[in-house]
């Protein structure tokens, strides 16, 4: 059986991330590497483990120039 894999706006997932069948990240997530996602993650949070946990929220700035600042922690 398939299901679809959401990811959302301005995501970064590490090397090595798993992600399963059906799940869901939200807009602005940092996946840390190595993790494996499974069902829905939170916007603007990051995640690390196996299975992957919230570690803490992440704020994303507005993009500046090509490459711009990409991660702001509060």
């Amino acid at each position: 059986m398939l299901s679809e894999v959401r990811i959302g706006r301005n995501c970064w997932l590490g090397s090595n991330v798993v992600v399963s069948a059906g799940s869901i990240i939200g807009d602005g997530v940092v996946v840390a590497a190595q993790s494996f996602v499974s069902g829905e993650l939170a916007p603007h949070t990051l995640y690390a483990g196996s299975p992957a946990r919230p570690i803490r929220e992440a704020s994303m700035p507005p993009p500046s120039g090509s490459m711009g600042r990409l991660m702001s922690w509060e």
